[in-house]
């Protein structure tokens, strides 16, 4: 909200120079309502016009930061090849909804991670993986967590070859 003091009652407000944060709108009462959609730096004038139209400036900067992003869980538990495998991301902290996507590194071979936070598919070659796997929320506000995945080789049963037969 913003207030003037002096001239006479009632003011308005309008931006005179510059603009505000994208999805705030400053009503000709001085209230500010909506919730931002970018992230930055944002300097903008106001100008107040008292009934008898008289006019005082003033000049704002504001600054929009996106949310802290949790992508979770902090672990992903080994997968083991040519078993199906399929665990689920989410996120919280941001404006839901949000994509995911792998920022930097590999998922093992045969699994794929889906926009909405599905690891999923039947992994081909054991070793490890490490990844970033990123959230986008719907404001374009990121959160990330790096992930290794483990896969085993398949269990081989012990085979044990038949003995001598005695008569």
């Amino acid at each position: 909200m913003i207030n003037a003091n002096g001239g006479n009652n009632p003011y308005s407000f309008t931006v005179v120079d510059g603009v505000v944060p994208p999805g705030l709108t400053l009503f000709s009462s001085g209230t500010f309502a909506g919730t931002p959609t970018t992230e930055g730096t944002f300097n903008f004038t106001v100008q107040a016009k008292d009934s008898f139209g008289c006019t005082a400036q003033q000049d704002y900067t504001v600054m929009i930061k996106c949310p802290t992003i949790t992508v979770k869980p902090f672990n992903l538990p080994s997968g083991t090849v040519n078993q199906p495998y399929n665990r689920t991301l989410n996120a919280n902290g941001g404006n839901s909804p949000y994509t995911f996507v792998i920022e930097t590194g590999n998922l093992p071979n045969g699994l794929t991670l889906s926009a909405n936070g599905v690891i999923s598919g039947t992994p081909t070659l054991q070793g490890s993986f490490t990844f970033t796997a990123m959230a986008v929320d719907n404001f374009g506000c990121t959160g990330k967590r790096s992930y290794t995945i483990i896969i085993t080789p398949i269990a081989v049963p012990n085979m044990v070859a038949p003995g001598p037969t005695v008569f």
